[in-house]
């Protein structure tokens, strides 16, 4: 199913920010609590989206009516929700590669507490609305 394979694509972009997030925000030393909460919903989100993956790959071969009409109505939530981790990772990149960048200290120049709250929000927003279509469509 199309459907289906083309999913697998953005879920695998998806997974990809995530995790960059996770391991760059748990790498940040010194932080406030508001780091540790993006990187535990970080988490959350990179499981949730395997769950969708290997869902996706197993219903290519066999799908349904109802699973095919999921697929197409799931893919604009999960292309908005690639494009927020997309943004969240360009405004993380800078401390990916220098070790010394990742002190709070450091951090803090280029991004305030109140930032990182923000990343909460929008990744938390995903994993509640994509938890509840999964869960609504009994997967």
């Amino acid at each position: 199913m199309e459907g289906a394979a083309s999913l697998i694509t953005v879920v695998l972009l998806g997974l990809q920010s995530s995790k960059f997030i996770y391991e760059t925000a748990s790498g940040i030393l010194g932080g406030p609590a508001t780091i540790e909460k993006l990187v535990k919903v970080a988490k959350n989100l990179s499981t949730l989206l395997e769950q969708v993956r290997g869902l996706a790959q197993r219903a290519k071969e066999t799908l349904g009516e109802h699973d095919a009409r999921f697929f197409d109505d799931f893919r604009p939530l999960l292309d908005e929700c690639v494009e927020e981790l997309q943004i969240i990772q360009g405004k993380l990149g800078r401390f990916n590669t220098a070790s010394s960048h990742k002190l709070w200290s450091n951090v803090r120049t280029y991004l305030h507490e109140k930032d990182f709250d923000k990343m909460w929000n929008t990744i938390h927003h995903y994993v509640q609305i994509l938890g509840s279509q999964v869960a609504h469509a009994g997967m």
